[in-house]
């Protein structure tokens, strides 16, 4: 549902990582449970004359039933690691600059897990990819979906404003709480004026890889 939320040329407003986890690269990594709400939106200069409506995810969830879309679990990424939540509520998590989001069951509880992959740490990318491969190889019947959210823009990406927005996009995966899981990938462009408030270039639901390619991430 939080879907409905992430609104085309509204602002959102990222969290930090708040604590630090132990990583062993090619490992799940099981994150603490942070639970996230969408504050309701206001106004915002991002430039001269440009206003734009600006959500900010702040902890803890609305218990108000009529507000229940805006809760949602933060799912971080963390460098060589396989981190996990369970899908216990929306799963929004970033930043995505070719990771790959997987949605599975391991002893028993059904994951969403962000595969952390690192451009400037081969070690840990080799090891994250080799530890999520051989998991899906040999938990075939456990695999239920899985995207790559930046490569969903790599034929066009949504276009820059370049008076509010800096050069290199930023990319976010949602997966919905849904008996069957829907999958959507976030474009925005970190805002000039503030590096954590991103601009919500595009938003698509993807179509889930097929069980194959989960079993061959690269």
């Amino acid at each position: 549902m939080l879907e409905t939320k992430l609104i085309v040329d509204s602002c959102i407003h990222l969290p930090s990582q708040w604590f630090k986890l132990n990583v062993v690269p090619g490992a799940f990594l099981d994150q603490p449970d942070k639970p996230m709400s969408l504050k309701i939106s206001k106004s915002l200069t991002t430039a001269p004359d440009v206003k734009v409506r600006a959500r900010h995810m702040v902890p803890g969830t609305i218990n108000k039933e009529t507000k229940e879309h805006r809760n949602f679990q933060w799912l971080g990424w963390w460098s060589g690691a396989i981190s996990q939540v369970p899908r216990h509520r929306d799963v929004l998590t970033g930043p995505m600059s070719g990771c790959w989001v997987v949605v599975y069951r391991r002893n028993g509880i059904e994951y969403v897990a962000h595969i952390g992959k690192n451009k400037d740490n081969k070690a840990h990318t080799d090891a994250v990819i080799a530890g999520w491969n051989n998991y899906a190889r040999l938990h075939q019947d456990s695999i239920i979906g899985g995207f790559n959210p930046m490569r969903h823009w790599a034929v066009k990406m949504p276009a820059r404003n370049a008076q509010t927005d800096k050069i290199t996009p930023q990319c976010l995966a949602l997966v919905t709480r849904d008996p069957t899981p829907r999958l959507f990938s976030i474009f925005t462009y970190r805002q000039e004026v503030d590096s954590n408030l991103l601009r919500i270039a595009a938003i698509e639901e993807v179509e889930s890889s097929s069980r194959e390619q989960l079993q061959n991430t690269d």
